[in-house]
């Protein structure tokens, strides 16, 4: 999960360093498309989690 956030992040920083400002450079991430695949992914992470911890009781 934060392996993504430090992913986006850079590519913020780098779009800033280019001449965009943080609207611009952050304006793909900001969607209700981003989101929901940001959470699917999360969901789907700590539901793999849940089900290791059920089965192995750790």
């Amino acid at each position: 999960m934060n392996d993504q956030a430090s992913a986006d992040l850079l590519v913020v920083r780098d779009r800033m360093e280019q001449g965009q400002t943080l609207e611009e450079a952050s304006a793909e991430f900001l969607t209700d498309d981003h989101f929901e695949a940001w959470y699917s992914s999360t969901r789907s992470t700590l539901s793999a989690l849940v089900d290791q911890e059920t089965l192995t009781g750790e």
